[in-house]
Formats: structure tokens, sequence, C-alpha cells
């Protein structure tokens, strides 16, 4: 084996060995892939969640500030009315909604917060699901041209060039045998129906005349 030949099969050998050692790439991919959108996922709901809890809240807290309005409305109508133990009653409800309405925004805040976090993750998670969608692409079309190579390699190592080089040279030699078998043919051919040939380039006087002017030429040659 020559020098090229070892070169080849080491090389071969190569990248046999380099995606032998590579553990289902594709497969592999595809599930840090869904990881991701499983993520995903569960982040969009905790964010739908949060959302609905916000609005909850803005009921709550509007509900809780209406309840202040009336009970100071109450208490201003008792006072009015010389009512003292309802005004009472009314400013002690009054605060306590407004103790209400402060926990309830202080609450709604944290969830806003928490909101936020959440689109930003689903922003996150979503450009990272893009990026990890076009890896994949490019990661199937470098596997598909390694197996290519390596089909190529396997294939050059497993071709016998001498033999197809001595094969090509039979078949030129082959045909120029066959071109110098038809070009005497055809000499033949020729020479074997000279009358013929003069009978459709020459009539028969002009060959007369020929011969004439032969005879003379060479009786006075002599």
């Amino acid at each position: 084996m020559g020098v090229f030949g070892r070169v080849k099969e080491i090389a071969v050998a190569d990248i046999h060995h380099m995606l032998d050692r590579m553990e289902d790439p594709i497969p592999m991919a595809k599930q840090y892939i869904r990881q991701v959108e499983e993520q995903l996922d569960h982040t969009r709901q905790a964010l739908i969640q949060q959302l609905a809890a916000e609005q909850k809240y803005d009921v709550m807290i509007a509900r809780a500030k209406e309840m202040v309005g009336k009970r100071l409305r109450q208490a201003e109508l008792a006072v009015e009315r010389d009512e003292e133990p309802i005004a009472e009653i009314a400013v002690q409800d009054k605060l306590y909604h407004e103790r209400l309405v402060q926990e309830y925004e202080g609450q709604r805040e944290v969830i806003r917060q928490q909101a936020d976090l959440l689109r930003k993750q689903t922003v996150q998670l979503t450009d990272m699901h893009q990026d990890l969608q076009n890896r994949l692409f490019f990661l199937v079309s470098r596997i598909d041209a390694a197996q290519s190579m390596k089909s190529a390699y396997s294939t050059l190592t497993n071709l016998d060039t001498d033999r197809v080089a001595r094969g090509f040279t039979r078949v030129e030699e082959k045909l120029c045998y066959l071109e110098r078998s038809m070009n005497v043919r055809q000499y033949g051919s020729a020479a074997s129906h000279p009358a013929e040939k003069l009978d459709v380039f020459e009539a028969q006087e002009d060959i007369k005349a020929e011969l004439d002017r032969i005879k003379e030429a060479k009786g006075k040659s002599e």
C-alpha cells in the first residue's frame, strides 16, 4: 500500500472515531430543546396565573377603597346627627379597609414584580428556543456533511485506483485497435473495386487518354 493509501485509511479511521463518540447528537439536541420548551410553557403558565392574581387584587383594592369611602360618608353623617357610637363604628371600619387597601396594594406590587420577572424570563426562553432551533438546523447540516465525508473517504479507501487506471488504458487500447481495423478495411475495400471508383468519378474516354499519355511518355524515355 502506498503512502496516499495509508493517509486515506488514517483519515477514515479518525472520522469513524469522531462520529462513534458522538452520542446521538441530534436526539440530544432535540432533548435540550424540549427541556427549554417545557420550561417556557411552565413560565408562561406562571405568568398567566400572576396576571390573573394581579387582576384579582385590582378588584379587591377597588372594593376596599369603595368601603373606605362608604364608611367615611357614614361617619360624617353620624357626626352630623350627633350619633357618636355609630360614627366610631364607621370610622373603625373605614380604618380597617384602609389597612386592607395598603396590604392589597403591597401584595399586588409583589405580584407585579414577579410578573415582570416572568415576562423577562419568557422573552429569554423564547430567544433561547429560537437560537437552539437555528443551531439544530446547522448541526444537522454539519452532521450530514460529516457523514458524506465519511462515505467519500470510505469509497476512496476501497477503490483500487491502479486497477481502474489499467482498465481505462485497456479500453483506450481496444478503441485504437478498432479504429486501425476500420481504416485497413476501408483501404482494402477501395483497392478491390477500382473500376467502380473510376466509373463514378471519370469517363472511359479520360482513362484512355491518360493511358495514351503514359505510353507516349514511356516511349520517349526509352
